[in-house]
């Protein structure tokens, strides 16, 4: 025979419990949107809040397979499993959200160093091609000779 329960104490316990835990969730999405917590730190508490859902919702689970809870008390666990379902989901997704946020920021800073280094190049380039148009005859053949060297510019190799 099954011990014992207080539905009652169960119910009140998940409810807090459940209460704390969004509570961390709203709080994470808040730093996580307004810049005050690092996107990494915010990834990290959020994914605290998914492993946290689960024994909630495994106490919840179990109390309602149970055939000897009162219609009353399953339906206010029934109420109890949504919530800890909503809360899951909205988790799960704020999770996906700021783990895209990290990335797409990764992205665009690889991005714009290698654009920004890209374009240091090509004016670089354009100097370079300034200097070989206004280079008298005499520098170009020193230059093809490898004399000096005076134009000072980045000799392809063979």
């Amino acid at each position: 025979m099954p011990e014992p329960i207080d539905p009652d104490a169960i119910i009140q316990e998940v409810e807090g419990s459940l209460g704390e835990v969004e509570r961390r969730l709203l709080q994470g999405v808040r730093d996580g949107s307004q810049g005050t917590a690092a996107l990494s730190e915010v990834i990290d508490r959020i994914a605290g809040v998914i492993v946290d859902l689960r024994p909630p919702y495994r106490r919840v689970h179990e109390i309602l397979e149970r055939r000897d809870i009162p219609l009353a008390t399953t339906e206010h666990l029934e109420t109890l499993r949504s919530r800890i379902l909503r809360l899951y989901r909205k988790s799960r997704l704020e999770h996906m959200f700021f783990l895209k946020l990290q990335l797409e920021r990764s992205l665009r800073d690889t991005l714009h160093r290698h654009v920004v280094e890209s374009f240091e190049e090509m004016s670089s380039l354009d100097e370079h091609e300034r200097t070989i148009r206004a280079a008298g005859e005499a520098v170009l053949v020193d230059d093809l000779l490898g004399n000096d060297g005076q134009l000072e510019l980045p000799v392809p190799e063979p």
